[in-house]
C-alpha cells in the first residue's frame, strides 16, 4: 500500500500553555508513531493521513515540533513557543524586579505574567529604607537566594518577604537586689514611640555581711 511521504506544511496555534491542543497539517500521518516539543513527547491524536492534534506537554521549551514515524521524521520549520505563568508578589515594605520584562512587583501590584518555556527569569528584591529583606516564602526560589533565578518549563511562583531589621538587647545585671526594667522603642522612621514593653527580672536576694546586717544597714551610724 503506498503511504504519502511524512511532512509537516503548517500547525496552529504557534504558542500556548501546557494541555493545549495544536493542529498539525501535513502528509503521512497514518503512519505516525511520536509527537515531540523541542524533545518532550507528547499525546496526539491522528485525524487523517493530512491532519493530527497533539497536547503541548510539561517541561516543553521553545522549539521545533518533531512528528515521528516507522519511516522517519520531520520538523516543523518555525518553533512552538509554550507559555509558563510566573506569578511574584511580595510583602511589607520592598519590591521585586523580573528580567527580562523590566517587571516591579510590590505587595500592592503582585505581577503576573506569561513566560516563554526555556526562559530564566531573573527576581532581584530591593527593600525600601528601614527594611531588609527576609528571604522568599511558598514558592519556588531558595529562601535567601538574591537573586533568585528560575528556570521556564513548568508554571513558576514566589513571595518575597521584607521585614525591619531586627536587634539584639542584652540586660547586664551588676549587684544585688530585685526590681524592674523597662524599655522603649523608637521607629524613627515613623517618628513614633512605643511605651510599656516591660521586662521583669527576678533578682537574687541581697546576702547578710558578716555581721548579721544587710547591705543597706552599711551605711548606717554605729
Amino acid at each position: 500500500e503506498w503511504v504519502a511521504p511524512l511532512a509537516v506544511s503548517e500547525f496552529t496555534p504557534t504558542r500556548g500553555r501546557v494541555g493545549a491542543s495544536v493542529a498539525l497539517t501535513g502528509s503521512g500521518f497514518s503512519a505516525v508513531t511520536g509527537v515531540e516539543f523541542a524533545g518532550a513527547p507528547a499525546s496526539f491524536t491522528v485525524v487523517s493521513d493530512s491532519q493530527l492534534t497533539a497536547a503541548v506537554p510539561q517541561g516543553a521549551v521553545v522549539g521545533p515540533i518533531t512528528v515521528r514515524s516507522q519511516f522517519g521524521s520531520v520538523q516543523t520549520a518555525a518553533p512552538f513557543a509554550p507559555l509558563y505563568p510566573l506569578e511574584v508578589r511580595s510583602t511589607g515594605r520592598g519590591s521585586v524586579t523580573v528580567t527580562p520584562g523590566d517587571l516591579l512587583c510590590t505587595e500592592d501590584s503582585p505581577c503576573l505574567q506569561e513566560v516563554e518555556g526555556g526562559v530564566a527569569s531573573v527576581l532581584t528584591p530591593s527593600p525600601e529604607p528601614g527594611s531588609i529583606f527576609a528571604g522568599w516564602r511558598s514558592g519556588d526560589c531558595a529562601v535567601f537566594d538574591d537573586p533568585c533565578t528560575l528556570f521556564m518549563n513548568a508554571d513558576r511562583s514566589a513571595l518575597a518577604v521584607f521585614a525591619p531589621p531586627t536587634s539584639t538587647l542584652t540586660i547586664t545585671v551588676i549587684g544585688e537586689g530585685e526590681g524592674l526594667v523597662r524599655f522603649e522603642h523608637e521607629d524613627a522612621e515613623e517618628d513614633r514611640r512605643e511605651e510599656g514593653h516591660l521586662a521583669a527580672l527576678d533578682l537574687p536576694e541581697r546576702v547578710p555581711d558578716r555581721g548579721g546586717q544587710a547591705d543597706d544597714d552599711a551605711g548606717k551610724d554605729n
